[in-house]
C-alpha cells in the first residue's frame, strides 16, 4: 500500500521544526489520500518571535492526468514574543497567544514534463486559507494566492525560459485583523532573489522586515546547462515584486533584482545556489545577497 511514516527535524540560525508524518495513499482503495501531521516550530522573523504547534490532516486527490486537489484541516496554537520595538502597530497588538482553526485548499493543474528540471509545461493554480473562531480559535481571517508557471524551451543547446507570476491577498473579519502568522513575506531566495528574506516587503526603521497582507511576484528564469549529465544547470534571474502592508494599497510600483544561479538534481535532493541584488532603490540597498537553498525546486 506504500504506507509512509516519518519523524523529520531542522535546525537553523532562524527556524526550529520538528514534524511527525504518517501517510496514506490510498485510502480504502480509492484515489484519495491521506497525510496527518503534527509539528511544532520556532522561527525568528526578527521583528518577533513566534512558537508554533499544531496538527494537520490533509486529503489530496487527483482528477486526472494534470489536476490535483488537497483539502486540509488546520488546527495550531500560535505564541508570539520579542516585538521588536520599531515593529508597527499590527504586529504589537498580537503580541501574545492565539490560535488558528479552519481549513487550507489548493487546486494545481500541472502539465510540466518532469518536475524537478522541466523543459516545457504549466503549472497553474490557487491556494486558500480561512481560519475562523466558530472552530474553536481565537482568528478569523481568509487569504488567496494564484501562483502561474511556463516553462518553454529555446531553439538553441538546451536552454530554455521560464516565468513565474504570484500573487497573495488576506484579510480579517468579525473584527480580527489578519493573523501575522499568516502574513507573505517578500524578498529571499523563494520569492525575490538578490534581496534578504521579507526585505523586499514591509519594513522596521531598521531594516527589519514586517511583511504584509499582499504580494506581487514575477520570476524571470534563463535556464542552461553547464553539466548536462550531472543535471547541474546555470540560472540568469530577473525578479520584479513586492510585499504591501494594510494600510498600503496594491500597486505596481515592484522592488527589481536581478542576479545568477545554480541548480542540482542532486542524489539527495535539489539543490540551488543565488548571487544577486537590488537594481533599483537607494544606492545603499542595492549590495549582493547570496542565498543556499536544500530540497526545494523554484
Amino acid at each position: 500500500r506504500g504506507y509512509l511514516a516519518r519523524i523529520r527535524g531542522q535546525v537553523g540560525g532562524r527556524r526550529t521544526l520538528g514534524t511527525i508524518t504518517f501517510r496514506n495513499p490510498a485510502i480504502f482503495d480509492t484515489l484519495t489520500s491521506g497525510q496527518a501531521d503534527l509539528f511544532s516550530s520556532r522561527t525568528n522573523y526578527l521583528t518577533y518571535l513566534e512558537k508554533k504547534q499544531g496538527a494537520n490532516l490533509t486529503f489530496g486527490r487527483g482528477f486526472s492526468e494534470f489536476l490535483t486537489g488537497t483539502f486540509t484541516l488546520v488546527a495550531e496554537k500560535i505564541r508570539i514574543t520579542d516585538v521588536d520595538s520599531n515593529a508597527n502597530t499590527l504586529i504589537q497588538n498580537q503580541e501574545g497567544t492565539q490560535s488558528t482553526t479552519g481549513f487550507r485548499a489548493s487546486l494545481f493543474r500541472d502539465s510540466r514534463d518532469y518536475y524537478l528540471d522541466p523543459r516545457r509545461g504549466t503549472r497553474v493554480g490557487v491556494i486558500t486559507s480561512f481560519g475562523t473562531d466558530a472552530l474553536g480559535g481565537t482568528n478569523n481571517f481568509y487569504s488567496v494566492s494564484l501562483d502561474a508557471l511556463k516553462f518553454t524551451p529555446l531553439p538553441f543547446w538546451d536552454f530554455r525560459h521560464s516565468i513565474r507570476g504570484r500573487f497573495g491577498y488576506g484579510d480579517g473579519f468579525n473584527g480580527s485583523e489578519f493573523p501575522i502568522p499568516e502574513f507573505f513575506y517578500v524578498g529571499g531566495i523563494n520569492t525575490v532573489r538578490g534581496f534578504k528574506y521579507g526585505r523586499a516587503g514591509p519594513v522596521t526603521s531598521s531594516n527589519d522586515p514586517e511583511g504584509g497582507n499582499k504580494q506581487i511576484i514575477i520570476n524571470n528564469d534563463l535556464i542552461f546547462p553547464l553539466l548536462p549529465d550531472a543535471k547541474l544547470n546555470g540560472v540568469l534571474f530577473f525578479d520584479y515584486g513586492k510585499g504591501f502592508s494594510q494600510d498600503k494599497n496594491l500597486s505596481l510600483d515592484l522592488r527589481m533584482a536581478a542576479g545568477m544561479e545554480v541548480r542540482w538534481i542532486s542524489p539527495f535532493g535539489p539543490l540551488r545556489a543565488a548571487y544577486g541584488r537590488p537594481i533599483d532603490g537607494p544606492k545603499d540597498d542595492r549590495k549582493w545577497v547570496f542565498e543556499f537553498s536544500v530540497g526545494s525546486v523554484f
